[in-house]
């Protein structure tokens, strides 16, 4: 993305003294006097790393498990969310040397085809004789819904506003944050039956949310008195991720004979978030008058979502109370979560179309 924007800002900057000429009788966009409020809507992709981290949370207690014997894995089958996002904005500028953007954006977005596969294997041992227990399950998931959440403020710099060479009056340095927050709701029902019928309900919540620093250039383009490109490129650096909450709830009924036996476990916890990535945007604006213009953009946003920290615990192995070990795996159950901590690339894509006034 890095050398899409410089292949795309060296085009520009090489166009724009020809379509920006001021002898073709048109009148060039004044940028420097130019501030907006927009409305937008953006159709989106998500491949969510929220979700992959939902789903491996509990690799976390990796090692937790190991002294009790037990292992445990969970990978999602597909993690990507598609649905709609809205987008207010306002910019400012102040100056030909500054200009400040403020925005404010959330969505849902819904996948109804996931599914997970999912093993778990424990032992014990009695006097001298081990016994193994393992399962290996393919889940599918009824809903997955991500919600997500961003305030942003980006401020620009264009330090050669007054520069001689006219194209290169509006490169700018973007610095600024974003306040980003991921919600993931997930339910799953099943109806098993091997030889002892089971029904099987699971459920999801899980929160993620940082302040990221944003620094990168940025260039607009004006063209003749219709049109403006804009152009920006990026790296985002977590600061600061708040605890967010961890929920896991699964509920069972196995059917043995005339019997019933129910069981109701809970994983619960609060992790921080570590987010480094990027973000590449192309803005093309079309003035129908003065005040009013219409904007179509491509933002590509890639990060990795790294969990820090996590007090999720474990439950107990009840069969580990039958050997001698089960003190000791008494106190791992009891522990927060040692890791390792589940780590995912997040990738993002937006077409938008907004709405804009020009005053």
């Amino acid at each position: 993305m890095k050398k899409l924007f410089f292949l795309a800002l060296s085009i520009g900057i090489s166009l724009s003294p020809v379509l920006a000429d001021e002898d073709s009788g048109n009148t060039e966009i004044d940028l420097t006097r130019k501030s907006e409020f927009y409305f937008g809507v953006k159709s989106s992709n998500v491949d969510s790393a929220t979700y992959k981290n939902t789903m491996q949370m509990r690799h976390s207690l990796f090692i937790n498990n190991l002294i009790q014997n037990t292992k445990y894995f969970h990978f999602p089958l597909s993690s990507t969310f598609s649905g709609k996002t809205a987008e207010l904005g306002f910019r400012k500028r102040h100056s030909g040397l500054y200009q400040s953007l403020f925005t404010l954006s959330g969505g849902s977005y819904a996948n109804t085809g996931m599914s997970t596969i999912e093993s778990s294997s424990s032992s014990m041992t009695l006097s001298s004789t081990t016994i193994n227990f393992s399962s290996l399950n393919y889940n599918p998931i009824d809903k997955v819904t991500l919600s997500t959440g961003k305030l942003s403020y980006i401020g620009t710099l264009f330090f050669l506003h007054d520069h001689s060479v006219k194209p290169l009056k509006n490169l700018g340095l973007d610095f600024g944050f974003d306040i980003v927050g991921n919600q993931i709701n997930s339910t799953q029902n099943l109806s098993i039956n091997n030889g002892t019928p089971t029904i099987y309900q699971r459920s999801y919540k899980n929160t993620d949310g940082f302040v990221n620093i944003v620094i990168g250039p940025s260039y607009v383009i004006s063209l003749l008195n219709k049109h403006k490109i804009n152009l920006s490129y990026q790296m985002l650096q977590s600061v600061a991720s708040p605890k967010a909450g961890y929920e896991e709830h699964i509920v069972t009924f196995t059917n043995f004979g005339t019997m019933i036996l129910p069981s109701d476990i809970k994983f619960k916890g609060s992790q921080s978030t570590e987010n480094k990535g990027h973000r590449f945007a192309l803005a093309y604006s079309f003035f129908l008058t003065e005040n009013f213009s219409i904007r179509l953009g491509y933002a590509k946003t890639e990060s990795t979502y790294t969990i820090k920290d996590s007090t999720l615990k474990g439950q107990l192995n009840l069969l580990s109370l039958l050997t001698g070990s089960g003190s000791t795996n008494l106190i791992a159950s009891m522990l927060p979560a040692f890791g390792p901590y589940p780590s995912n690339k997040d990738s993002r894509t937006d077409l938008s179309l907004e709405f804009v006034y020009n005053y």
